[in-house]
């Protein structure tokens, strides 16, 4: 993509500017940085005595932490939605065949009044 079509916004995280670009909204970069101010600022008060390279590690780690754990619920999730497609199909495929066999019975079932009705109408 053209570098002109990029977003470009302007920043402050743990009171250093950045300018970031992306293809992501204006919006969604200012909330991304908004999140890592708030992180980097929440170490900083808890920790006084790390420097800014520890504070932004930290931040990494923590973000990493919460990506992993977003990471396995969406896993477990696409797992459950797969074993209920799976129940889904199964049922739809048992239905499909119940109702085969009741539209074969149901053929059955008008075969044999067609049947009787004839065998009604012919007997003396």
């Amino acid at each position: 993509m053209d570098q002109s079509t990029h977003n470009r916004v302007r920043v402050l995280i743990h009171n250093t500017e950045y300018t970031l670009r992306g293809d992501a909204s204006e919006v969604h970069m200012r909330k991304a940085a908004q999140r890592v101010d708030e992180l980097m600022n929440g170490i900083a008060s808890a920790h006084v005595r790390l420097d800014e390279r520890q504070v932004a590690v930290l931040a990494a780690l923590n973000l990493a932490d919460n990506l992993e754990q977003l990471q396995s619920q969406y896993d477990l999730l696409q797992s459950r939605q797969d074993q209920t497609q799976a129940r889904y199909d199964e049922t739809q495929r048992r239905s499909d065949e119940l109702q085969r066999q009741l539209d074969s019975l149901q053929a059955q079932y008008e075969d044999l009044v067609n049947l009787l009705d004839e065998q009604t109408r012919t007997s003396p």
